[in-house]
């Protein structure tokens, strides 16, 4: 029976050195699986970290591009306004010259109404004297007369407006004869010649 107490204090010794080793493994188990956490939690750590400093630095570039976007618009409007004051410049420099083209005819105009209201004999010539520098002007602002008033030409849709008897018969090609002249403005027809037909 001794024996058997033995051979159980021997076992139960051996059971408690196997429970005391295990506890020693599993300690050793948790302090790796510690390291390890530990060492994933300082890579988070770092990745946040560094995800923080690429957020500011992003921060830090769109208030820079925001604020050349700034700057770029009140440079844009700067030269809105100046472009628009020198085009009102350009446009007032260019009807006062028109006015001072046809000046002549806006001051003598009133008087030779006048004269006819009043039963004055006016000439022709003298109309025609008056009306030279409208020509004049809109020669200088780059328009061109289609035709000659009593010249034959022939039709083209394109630069003449038949008009009068027999305008709904006329073709391109035929004869006509240019009643009112049109104008050209760089190219462009702007008011088509009136013709009518040649019978």
């Amino acid at each position: 029976m001794m024996d058997n107490i033995r051979d159980t204090l021997a076992a139960l010794a051996d059971d408690t050195l196997a429970i005391a080793r295990l506890q020693v493994e599993v300690g050793f188990l948790k302090l790796a699986d510690y390291d390890r956490l530990s060492g994933t939690l300082d890579g988070l750590r770092n990745t946040i970290s560094t995800l923080y400093r690429n957020m500011d630095d992003m921060a830090a570039q769109l208030n820079e591009r925001d604020l050349r976007i700034t700057k770029l618009q009140e440079e844009y409007n700067a030269l809105q306004a100046r472009k628009a004051g020198e085009t009102q410049a350009s446009t007032k420099d260019e009807r006062l010259a028109l006015f001072k083209k046809l000046a002549p005819l806006a001051t003598q105009l009133p008087a030779l109404r006048r004269a006819v209201e009043d039963g004055e004999d006016v000439s022709a010539a003298d109309v025609l004297a008056l009306l030279g520098p409208l020509d004049e002007a809109l020669a200088d602002m780059g328009f061109e007369p289609i035709g000659a008033a009593g010249e034959e030409v022939t039709f083209d849709p394109t630069h003449h407006r038949a008009v009068g008897k027999g305008a709904r018969s006329v073709e391109p090609g035929d004869p006509v004869r240019v009643r009112y002249v049109g104008y050209l403005h760089e190219g462009n027809v702007v008011v088509k010649a009136h013709v009518t037909a040649v019978v």
